[in-house]
């Protein structure tokens, strides 16, 4: 299969739910997390009545569900990948900072602010009321942990370990993402072209604009050498990523308006909903992968970049922060305008054997993050919650 997971067939039971856009963020454009959360408990339901289980596994991050799960008599577990709210999420309507989450309507006025703060708290109370049902709970990086524990009131996220998922119904373990990057491992770490690529949706909170102004900025840097300057001429941006509507082609258009606005139209390429072999080919070839979302909950591409033999200049923040970057060893890391323009002079320039060495590093890094690791984290916390097998019956 695409995912390379064997899996027979009488093992596997499949259920349609009728329901599930109760769950979706589009059917309440209006109190979105408050009724999306809610709505999501119709599918639960569903799902519990038309297949009772022993262990609920929820991953998608209705944390509402949890309390009905346990109604129904289940071990409840979850494996969180972003909280749904966050303290940095209350920090910027507080302080009425537009951004994609809080619109500059709202940040403009104080009342609003206010009125809003108000309902982010209340909501953050009921997830953390909701949270604090899941019996086990598996998070996705230190970043996703410290705003999870802190809102469920757990302790520190642990390492996985079989004995402390059967001693404790209360405990967070912390198991990375599988980042399956076996085949892009096998690309060289020496033969490159001058291309900085960014893989990333077309979705505003992936701040492509940022990039672009910092590779325009980065080509027109004054310090740059006689001999850097001719290098940097030959240098181009790619950017990758799905497009899912309008919206989002809309974005992709702009972008490719600001190149032209910079005189770089055949500098930047733009490839919405590219496949993935050629997806695969850029990450084998390009020099330099950029990742600029702030707080990012994980970053499986910037791993995707460390294995596949990629310079790595990410946002500072997040997951690439906490987990996957050592800044100045495997990859380098940046927040504002300035210092994405100065990481990308850093690493265009970077000499060939420096280069070298950070990409060596960066994909030794990677490794710690593959399917194996996965697996062993994921079973090391759910095998003491699995019922005895019946006798005769081996695991897939």
């Amino acid at each position: 299969t695409q995912f390379r997971i064997a899996v027979r067939p009488e093992r596997l039971v499949l259920v349609r739910l009728q329901s599930c856009r109760f769950a979706e963020a589009k059917t309440w454009p209006r109190l979105t997390l408050i009724l999306q959360s809610l709505g999501a408990i119709i599918p639960a339901i569903e799902a519990l009545w038309k297949l009772p289980c022993h262990v609920f596994v929820e991953t998608v991050g209705y944390a509402f569900v949890y309390p009905v799960a346990r109604l129904w008599a289940c071990t409840v577990v979850t494996y969180t990948h972003y909280p749904t709210i966050s303290t940095n999420m209350l920090d910027k309507v507080a302080s009425r900072r537009p951004d994609f989450n809080n619109s500059s309507l709202i940040a403009r006025y104080p009342l609003l602010s206010h009125i809003k703060y108000a309902y982010y708290r209340l909501f953050a109370a009921l997830y953390g009321a909701a949270g604090r049902a899941a019996h086990v709970v598996m998070l996705n990086s230190r970043w996703t942990a410290a705003h999870v524990c802190a809102l469920w009131h757990l302790p520190p996220a642990a390492a996985p370990s079989p004995s402390a998922a059967a001693a404790s119904r209360r405990q967070a373990f912390l198991v990375y993402p599988p980042c399956d990057t076996e085949a892009l491992q096998q690309s060289s770490l020496d033969e490159r072209t001058r291309t900085i690529v960014y893989v990333a949706q077309f979705r505003p909170e992936k701040a492509h604009p940022l990039v672009l102004e910092a590779f325009a900025a980065a080509l027109a840097d004054p310090g740059l050498s006689a001999a850097d300057a001719d290098a940097a001429a030959t240098w181009r941006l790619e950017l990758i990523g799905g497009a899912r509507h309008p919206a989002d082609q809309a974005r992709a258009a702009a972008l490719a308006a600001r190149a032209r606005h910079h005189g770089l139209a055949d500098r930047v390429v733009l490839r919405p909903n590219a496949p993935y072999p050629v997806l695969a080919q850029a990450l084998a070839t390009a020099a330099i992968g950029v990742h600029a979302m702030a707080d990012e909950h994980f970053g499986i591409c910037i791993v995707e970049y460390m294995a596949a033999g990629c310079l790595v200049l990410a946002h500072g923040s997040g997951g690439p922060a906490t987990d996957i970057l050592d800044p100045g060893v495997s990859g380098v890391l940046a927040t504002t305008l300035a210092e994405y323009t100065a990481g990308l002079v850093h690493l265009m320039t970077m000499p060939p054997a420096r280069q070298l060495a950070m990409r060596t590093a960066a994909r030794t890094k990677a490794a710690t993050f593959s399917n194996a690791r996965f697996h062993d984290g994921w079973m090391a916390v759910l095998s003491p919650l699995l019922p005895p097998e019946p006798r005769g019956r081996k695991n897939p």
